[in-house]
């Protein structure tokens, strides 16, 4: 019995053996994993970003119409007046909130002064010299105006009003003229303009006997030489 025994153990330790060699014999067989292949070249996405195709170029603005420069000129301010017989041109903007625009051509064609101016006033009146100031001197003097354009917001076809209502006297030192001297006028600047009408007409101040650079100014803007320069 034991030696039934000793060889059923000794049996089960070579099985057990020959069971283990094999395991141990045995290759695993490898695992493919499949991966993708590394690609040499560069992916486009890739490419788009590290270097950017050249941009489609711009298309240029277009261009400002080329301007004349304009002629700088100092003639018509207050240390350059317009000299006396010569005709000015201008067109400005006089107020922006109702874009007042206005065009015209101003000259004064005639002037007189001292006996001269009076003895033309008294053939308008014969008033005309009473008590008119010793130490002063009239000034008689045309102006011819032309109205080029005058355009306004608020109308459709604005009147101009060329009259002395838009002219200041000034002395030679840029003082205000202010002497109450009244002079009845004939033919007095005073007439109702549309664009393309002309106008004349007299108007009058007074200046010192020893001013000889007296000034008017038209419009608060343009200022004209009463005198000879």
């Amino acid at each position: 019995m034991k030696r039934i025994i000793a060889i059923l153990f000794t049996l089960f330790i070579v099985f057990s053996l020959a069971a283990c060699g094999n395991g141990g014999g045995e290759s695993t067989p490898p695992v493919s994993v499949n991966t993708p292949a590394q690609n040499n070249t560069p992916d486009s996405s890739a490419q788009a970003h590290a270097s950017p195709s050249p941009s489609q170029p711009e298309s240029a603005p277009p261009e400002s119409p080329s301007l004349t420069p304009e002629v700088t000129s100092t003639v018509g301010e207050r240390t350059d007046p317009v000299p006396l017989g010569e005709a000015f041109t201008t067109e400005y903007l006089r107020y922006a909130h109702s874009n007042e625009v206005v065009g015209y051509t101003i000259r004064i064609s005639e002037l007189l002064r001292g006996d001269d101016a009076m003895q033309l006033a008294l053939t308008w009146n014969s008033l005309n010299s009473r008590d008119f100031p010793e130490d002063k001197d009239l000034i008689l003097f045309k102006v011819e105006f032309t109205l080029s354009r005058y355009s306004s917001d608020r109308e459709n076809d604005p009147e101009w009003l060329a009259s002395r209502v838009h002219f200041d006297n000034f002395n030679g030192d840029y003082s205000s003229e202010s002497s109450r001297v009244s002079i009845v006028t004939r033919d007095g600047l005073h007439a109702q303009l549309f664009e393309g009408a002309s106008t004349s007409g007299w108007l009058y101040t007074v200046a010192d006997k020893s001013d000889l650079t007296p000034l008017v100014r038209h419009d608060d803007r343009l200022w004209f030489a009463l005198y000879e320069q």
